[in-house]
């Protein structure tokens, strides 16, 4: 399961090397505020609760996929436990930095404004409200298919990183 976390942990962060600079954006920009705007501190926490929980299940589904070991016990029984894990990977003020980065990278200044009038107006601050129920649904259904699909994924890629390996997974001498 090592190796798999691993595999996962590479994967989740490839997709960081080459990004804009949050540093390089002022906290007055209209990229910073409407990222402040987007995502309010209780919709970025609610996003951590159910992050952590998701974790807690894609560990369990990989930990089915192994051997069990007698007496063994898993250290994240409880989501908060993952929860307070998943908090020290970074804080909200460095989610809203990368956010306000990767927006003054795809949005033009204007566009940015459009978008800061439209989180303003009514059925915008309802995009924000609703945008965590929102996430929630789409995460339960993909957790659910995901709790179907994955043991077997993972057999496929524990069966090839075998085989880089030279293990051979047949059973004649």
């Amino acid at each position: 399961m090592t190796r798999i976390v691993s595999i996962i942990g590479a994967v989740l962060f490839s997709g960081a090397i080459g990004q804009a600079s949050p540093a390089t954006i002022s906290q007055a920009s209209p990229a910073a505020e409407l990222a402040r705007l987007m995502m309010p501190e209780d919709n970025y926490k609610a996003s951590m609760r159910a992050t952590s929980a998701q974790m807690k299940q894609l560990f369990d589904a990989m930990d089915r996929t192994e051997p069990k070991k007698p007496g063994r016990a898993c250290p994240y029984d409880d989501p908060l436990e993952m929860l307070e894990e998943a908090k020290t990977m970074f804080s909200y003020q460095e989610f809203l930095d990368m956010q306000a980065a990767a927006l003054a990278k795809n949005y033009t200044g204007a566009e940015l404004k459009e978008l800061l009038a439209f989180y303003r107006s009514p059925v915008g601050q309802k995009t924000i409200r609703v945008r965590p129920q929102l996430d929630a649904d789409v995460s339960g259904q993909m957790r659910a298919i995901m709790q179907q699909r994955l043991p077997p994924v993972l057999e496929k890629v524990k069966a090839r990183l075998d085989q880089c390996n030279g293990k051979n997974n047949s059973s004649s001498p």
